[in-house]
């Protein structure tokens, strides 16, 4: 199937949803900054595993002149010179190879996210002139329509865009440490409102790092860096009710350097530190922490303390980082094998983390006491995966060495592994879907129902069927082993 694009002007894309440190910070370990949200798995906490379908509902499926399936792809290229986007659509994502040549292109770094409560919108944000752009599918193309921008505000770009419902979203400026309300049905600004509280340490510095759209909240993590822009064992975490734009902070000094944000299927959130941070603690460096995984409880906005779990006990001892879902209460997180290749004592933790010397590993239930396995049949990585969570299903991204493609790896709650979509020429960063394969009138099938429980939402949203590729929060893709 051929799918044409229809546009009349397309603005500039942006970084993919929250590119690096919010404020322009550092990488960690001077990781190039490949404009990838949340690393360590932020996703849509409304996959199949999280009541995509209600009980006792029938699979009515579609008929024979159902439309295929549409998805929106996101993808780009990177290099000294700086990021090109790419949008293409699609009619599958479990197979095949993306043709670049069927792609459009823009220039800079972009942003493209779906609302449930509005199928077949694509909005574009933009990351150099602060703007963001709706499109519409119309039969197999995308018609562009109205452009909001939010320069008058006095920002310069709008790469953090959320979708709560059809008449609200969330532009996030993490320098002036606020949250922009706009309209993505009227595409106007409603207003904005101050994010208060967040703790500031003396000898520290703090930044909006990494983003998660949950079932009810907004989950934004605060991480602290020292003079010399390590990470200090110091985490913050806002709460925002999307319902009443409420800000809530809490912190804590179990860890710092969080860049994996998830929920299971009650709404209880998970946070872990990175793979950076893992490598600096096994190489003893000082300041350095043992990686972490802590929760706030569905419906409390401070964290639990009474739940501390040391993430590399999980696995052994093992460095670990990241945390990734798929919604329901599966989880996954990456652990260091030096069986693989040993770890030089005098390498710096980049180094480490770069090594595709990372195995994938599943936690059965988040928060649980089953023990965590391995996924065998997941390829050797390096630190820190790009995850998309679709029907129930995790994709996760893989680059090549030279950042020049990936390809997706479709995993399934019970760790069986099947290769996706290859992108050899363009790295995929995002994904969403626009149309599922039901003709007028049919029931969707299960793997295209989406139903969610009420007052649900996911991250970072999509129609009734779609799901985004979350990716890094602060390092650049991960290297294919």
């Amino acid at each position: 199937m051929r799918i044409t694009l229809i546009t009349s002007f397309l603005v500039a894309i942006v970084s993919l949803g929250g590119c690096g440190d919010d404020d322009g910070g550092p990488s960690d370990g001077g990781a190039p900054d490949m404009g990838i949200q949340d690393a360590g798995g932020s996703v849509d906490a409304g996959g199949e595993d999280a009541g995509g379908m209600d009980a006792g509902e029938d699979d009515a499926g579609t008929d024979a002149g159902a439309p295929d399936p549409v998805y929106a792809a996101c993808l780009s290229t990177f290099g000294p010179d700086g990021s090109t986007g790419f949008v293409t659509l699609l009619d599958t994502i479990d197979s095949g190879t993306v043709d670049a040549s069927e792609a459009l292109e823009f220039p800079g770094r972009f942003g493209c996210v779906a609302s449930e409560e509005l199928p077949g919108a694509l909005f574009v944000s933009d990351g150099e002139s602060a703007t963001i752009t709706r499109f519409d599918l119309v039969e197999d193309a995308l018609a562009e329509g109205e452009t909001i921008s939010f320069a008058g505000l006095g920002l310069s770009s709008a790469p953090n865009a959320f979708i709560i419902d059809a008449t609200k979203g969330y532009v996030l400026d993490g320098v002036g440490r606020r949250i922009i309300r706009w309209d993505p049905t009227a595409m106007v600004i409603e207003g904005e409102f101050d994010l208060d509280g967040i703790p500031e340490v003396e000898g520290l510095t703090s930044r909006i790092n990494g983003q998660f759209l949950g079932q009810s909240r907004l989950l934004l993590a605060v991480r602290y860096l020292t003079a010399a822009s390590v990470d200090a064992r110091r985490q913050a975490i806002i709460f925002v009710d999307t319902a009443t734009d409420a800000v809530s902070v809490d912190s804590t000094d179990r860890c710092g350097a969080v860049a994996g944000i998830v929920e299971n299927a009650a709404g209880d959130a998970y946070f872990a530190s990175n793979n950076f941070s893992a490598a600096s603690h096994r190489l003893g460096l000082e300041g350095s922490f043992a990686p972490c995984l802590f929760r706030a409880l569905a419906g409390e906005n401070v964290l639990d303390d009474d739940y501390d779990q040391a993430l590399n006990e999980l696995a052994g001892g093992a460095p670990s980082g990241g945390l990734y879902n798929a919604g329901g209460n599966v989880g996954f997180f990456q652990a260091y094998d030096e069986s693989v290749t040993p770890i030089d004592p005098e390498a710096g933790p980049g180094a480490i983390q770069f090594t595709a010397a990372w195995r994938l590993w599943r936690l059965p239930e988040l928060g649980g006491s089953a023990p965590a396995t391995v996924v065998e049949d997941f390829p050797l990585s390096s630190g820190g995966i790009g995850v998309t969570a679709l029907d129930g299903f995790t994709y996760f991204t893989r680059f090549t060495d030279d950042f020049t493609g990936g390809s997706l790896v479709r995993v399934d709650s019970d760790g069986n592994v099947t290769p996706a979509l290859d992108s050899p020429t363009l790295l995929p960063l995002r994904v969403v879907r626009l149309r599922c394969a039901v003709a007028g009138g049919a029931t969707p099938p299960a793997t295209c129902r989406g139903a969610r429980r009420a007052g649900e939402r996911g991250a970072p949203l999509g129609d009734p069927c779609a799901r985004a590729l979350r990716g890094s929060l602060d390092r650049p893709p991960t290297r294919a082993g």
